[in-house]
C-alpha cells in the first residue's frame, strides 16, 4: 500500500467515527448520559490519535514530492524570471546528492566535487567552521522538508502565521500600524453649507510602532543513527534526520510561540473553572472583532487536546452540536467548531483555574515568524563510536512576535 492509499484509507477511518460522534450528539440532542459520556470521550481519543497519525503520513508524503512540487510551481511564469534548465536541474540533483553524502560518509570522506559544492556560497566563518568538522549548512530541499515536517507541531505555524523565510539570522525590523481608533471624516465642498470640526481621535494619525526579529538558535540534540542503517542505500537518511529534528525543534518552539500568544489580550473568561458552557463558547469567539472574524476561512482557534474534548460536546441553544465533521475525498475530515477550523496546541492549559484555554486569530495578521532558510547539520564520527553509532544535530534558528494585537483574542478559565 502507498503512502497516499493509506492516507485515504485513514481519513476514511477517521471520518465513519465523526460521523458517529455527530450523530450521537444530535440523538441525545447533547445531553449525553454517563455512558454515553464515555463512548464518545473514547471515540474523540481515536480520532484525534488518527489525525495525528495522518499528519504524519502527509508529512512523509509532502517531503517526497518537495522537488515535484517546486518544478510544477515554475511552470507558467515569465521566463526571464523564473527558468528551469536542465543545468539548473542538474545542479540541484548534485546539491542534494552531497549533503546526502555528508550525512552518510562524513566531510573527509567526500568525493572531491561534492565536497567542494557543500562549501560554496559559504562565509568564511561558515568555511572554517566545516573544514574544522563543526557542521555544513543544509540545502534547501532538506530546509523545505524541516519546515513541513515542523507545521505538525508548532501550532501557529500550522494555524497560519506570516513566515518571514530569511537567508541570515541578523535581526530585521517590521513595521505595524494601529489605525483601529480613527475613522474618515466627511468634508464640505464648493456650495455645501455644512461644516465638520475634525478633532480628537478622529484627526490623529495611524499609531506606527517598529517589531524587531532577531532569529534565535534552536538544537535537536543528539540524534543517533547506526552505521549499518548509514550504509543502507534504502534506508532515506536525510527524511529520517529532518524528521526527528522537527519534532524536537517544534516542540519547542511552540512552547515559545505559544507563550507569546498568551500575551494578547484576554477576549473573554469561563463563568467556571471547571466546565464550559455555550454562553462561554460564544463570548470566547466573538471577542474577535468581526471585521476579522468574517472570513472564517483565514481564523482558526488554537486550544489543548482536553479543552477541545470539553468544547466538542458543547451543543447551542437549539441543541445542535457545536461540533461538525465534513468529509472531503481529497482533504479528508476537515473539523469544524461553530464554523471554525482549529487546531490542537497542548501548550494551553487544561481547564484549570486561570487557565490559558486558547486564542482565536486570523494567524496571518496577528503572528509573526522568522525562519532561517540554512539550518546547520553537525555529524559525530566518533564520538558514539563505542555504541556503533553516529550523531547528527540540527540547528535551526526561529523568531516569533504579534503583529496586529486586534487580530488575536486570548480565553481564559475563571479563577
Amino acid at each position: 500500500m502507498t503512502t497516499w492509499e493509506l492516507i485515504k484509507s485513514k481519513r476514511e477511518e477517521a471520518n465513519v467515527i465523526a460521523s458517529q460522534m455527530s450523530q450521537m450528539l444530535t440523538e441525545k440532542r447533547g445531553a449525553l448520559d454517563t455512558e454515553h459520556q464515555a463512548k464518545f470521550d473514547e471515540m474523540s481519543i481515536k480520532i484525534n490519535s488518527y489525525k495525528k497519525e495522518i499528519a504524519n503520513l502527509e508529512s512523509a508524503y509532502d517531503a517526497s514530492k518537495i522537488n515535484e512540487k517546486e518544478t510544477r510551481s515554475l511552470v507558467g511564469r515569465d521566463t526571464e524570471t523564473a527558468t528551469v534548465t536542465e543545468s539548473d536541474t542538474e545542479v540541484s540533483e548534485k546539491r542534494s546528492k552531497a549533503f546526502s553524502q555528508y550525512l552518510r560518509c562524513g566531510l573527509s570522506k567526500m568525493q572531491p566535487e561534492y565536497r567542494d559544492m557543500v562549501l560554496q556560497g559559504m562565509t568564511p566563518e561558515m568555511r572554517s567552521l566545516t573544514a574544522g568538522g563543526i557542521g555544513i549548512v543544509g540545502d534547501r530541499q532538506f530546509y523545505n522538508g524541516l519546515f513541513e515536517s515542523l507545521k505538525n507541531y508548532a501550532g501557529a505555524i500550522e494555524a497560519g502565521a506570516t513566515v518571514f523565510s530569511r537567508s541570515d539570522g541578523n535581526p530585521f525590523s517590521i513595521a505595524t500600524v494601529d489605525d483601529t481608533s480613527n475613522a474618515a471624516a466627511q468634508v464640505a465642498e464648493a456650495g455645501d453649507t455644512f461644516a465638520v470640526a475634525v478633532s480628537g481621535a478622529d484627526g490623529a494619525d495611524p499609531s506606527f510602532s517598529v517589531k524587531t526579529l532577531t532569529p534565535k538558535k534552536y538544537s535537536s540534540k543528539w540524534i543517533l543513527l547506526s552505521l549499518e542503517l548509514l550504509q543502507d542505500n534504502a534506508f532515506n537518511a536525510e527524511q529520517y534526520i529532518y524528521n526527528a529534528a522537527s519534532k524536537r525543534i517544534g516542540r519547542q518552539l511552540n512552547t515559545d510561540i505559544t507563550t507569546t500568544l498568551k500575551t494578547a489580550t484576554t477576549g473573554a473568561t469561563t463563568a467556571s473553572g471547571s466546565a464550559i458552557t455555550y454562553a462561554d463558547w460564544m463570548g470566547f469567539t466573538t471577542s474577535l472583532n468581526y471585521a476579522y472574524r468574517k472570513n472564517k476561512n483565514k481564523v482558526k482557534i488554537e486550544l489543548s487536546d482536553a479543552v477541545l474534548t470539553k468544547v466538542r460536546s458543547i451543543v447551542d441553544d437549539s441543541h445542535r452540536p457545536i461540533f461538525l465533521n465534513m468529509a472531503n475525498p481529497q482533504e479528508g475530515v476537515t473539523e469544524y467548531l461553530d464554523g471554525f477550523q482549529y487546531v490542537v496546541n497542548d501548550s494551553f492549559d487544561t481547564l484549570t483555574a486561570s487557565g490559558d484555554l486558547g486564542v482565536i486569530a486570523d494567524h496571518e495578521q496577528a503572528v509573526g515568524i522568522a525562519s532561517v532558510v540554512n539550518p546547520v547539520v553537525v555529524r559525530a564520527d566518533q564520538l558514539f563510536m563505542e555504541y556503533g553509532m553516529v550523531g547528527f544535530i540540527v540547528f535551526s534558528r526561529h523568531d516569533y512576535t504579534l503583529l496586529d494585537s486586534a487580530a488575536i483574542r486570548l480565553w481564559k478559565a475563571h479563577s
